[in-house]
């Protein structure tokens, strides 16, 4: 298993050589520091992709996937409280549950009536499946209500 996060890690460097302001660089980065439980460096790589798009749905998945782990992970008092210092910056404030983040992300997505509108709701919906599986009949209505017309056919894939 290290073998595969041990070519992702010099695959992640030579991104972050080449497209140091791509939000897919840091939200992937994230990804990948949270599988190798490496949560601070996952928390820059956060840091970095909501710097650079905050309202992004792939920075919002990253978000909620980042803190969902590290509320399952047992980690030291050291990384939870430099972890629990950023998440103003990271866009969770404190004492806010990871269902509340996402609704209120999904409600600002309902709002907008163009594309991104519906890759964010699609990103609200993904994360809804996650943190309830129990909420798998929700999660598909809120993606059949999609309109068509907003939809890429990347998206829609």
């Amino acid at each position: 298993m290290s073998a595969p996060l041990e070519k992702a890690t010099a695959f992640l460097r030579t991104l972050q050589a080449h497209v140091p302001s791509g939000v897919r660089t840091h939200t992937l980065g994230c990804a990948l520091f949270v599988r190798k439980g490496r949560f601070l460096l996952a928390l820059r790589s956060l840091l970095r992709a909501r710097a650079l798009a905050p309202d992004d749905p792939s920075v919002h998945k990253a978000l909620v996937r980042f803190l969902h782990a590290v509320g399952v992970a047992s980690l030291p008092t050291t990384v939870t409280r430099v972890i629990n210092g950023h998440r103003n910056a990271i866009g969770a404030p404190a004492g806010q549950s990871l269902e509340a983040l996402n609704n209120a992300y999904l409600l600002k997505a309902q709002k907008a009536s163009d594309a991104s509108g519906a890759s964010a709701l699609m990103a609200a919906a993904e994360m809804q499946l996650l943190l309830d599986p129990a909420q798998k009949q929700a999660a598909a209505q809120l993606v059949a209500s999609l309109p068509l017309q907003t939809l890429s056919l990347k998206l829609a894939c």
